[in-house]
């Protein structure tokens, strides 16, 4: 059985796009919401199969690519307010 390679290198994770994610997610009826430290994604009660199968992808992918920090970055960018 093959490892995955996690130094680099052809193998690498591509990079992940987290604000065509979020655009994505909340697109086909999924919810993030910032608690305190955590993040929690969720999705809404009344969605269609599509949706709900895009959902499912959406998730998968952003365990894969371990996204969970750069959504919380793209929810939390402030701008730089001078005065």
């Amino acid at each position: 059985m093959a490892l995955a390679n996690t130094t680099g290198g052809a193998s690498a994770l591509p990079s992940f796009d987290a604000p065509a994610w979020l655009a994505d997610w909340s697109d086909n009826g999924g919810v993030v919401i910032i608690a305190g430290d955590r993040l929690i994604v969720s999705r809404l009660a009344t969605i269609d199969r599509a949706a709900h199968s895009r959902l499912n992808f959406l998730r998968g992918q952003m365990l894969r690519q371990r996204g969970g920090n750069a959504l919380l970055g793209a929810l939390t960018v402030r701008p730089n307010v001078e005065g």
